[in-house]
């Protein structure tokens, strides 16, 4: 998030679940697109939303 923050992009911070199996993820997004994830976050239903702007 840092990296994002000096090169001038808002990250965004999510928490989320999926319930079959039970899975719990956080991830960052930036532009709404997730950054760095193998996993599709998709799948996650999102319960922690920490958007940041500049």
């Amino acid at each position: 998030m840092l990296f994002c923050r000096s090169r001038g992009s808002a990250p965004n911070w999510r928490t989320g679940f999926s319930m079959n199996p039970f899975l719990a993820h956080a991830w960052v997004e930036v532009d709404d697109a997730p950054v760095g994830e193998l996993a599709v976050v998709d799948d996650y239903t999102v319960v922690h939303r920490a958007d940041v702007r500049l």
